[in-house]
């Protein structure tokens, strides 16, 4: 991609060049970024055993099932045994 400048200010000791470039980059890709550490900081949260599985999952606004994909994607695995299965089996029943 060519590089076009829009104006340079002298900054003390310094030269900052500002490009339509770099805002693209940062108006683009700044959410997404933001995004992306807003998932790595539950995902730790959650690594750290300092937030359930559950309360991560709400934190992203994932239904559970797509956090376990989620954090699959990360290579972490979920921390379920059967007992926390078993107490989904029953609040499901209890819906149903």
């Amino acid at each position: 991609m060519r590089r076009i400048t829009t104006g340079e200010t002298n900054l003390g000791q310094g030269l900052m060049s500002i490009s339509i470039y770099h805002i693209f980059i940062t108006i683009v890709y700044g959410d997404e970024m933001i995004e992306y550490g807003r998932k790595y900081r539950v995902i730790q949260l959650y690594k750290d055993g300092k937030i359930s599985l559950g309360k991560a999952a709400d934190e992203l606004d994932l239904p559970m099932t797509e956090f376990i994909d989620l954090l699959n994607e990360f290579g972490i695995s979920a921390n379920i045994d059967y007992e926390d299965y078993l107490q989904g089996l029953q609040n499901l029943k209890k819906v149903w």
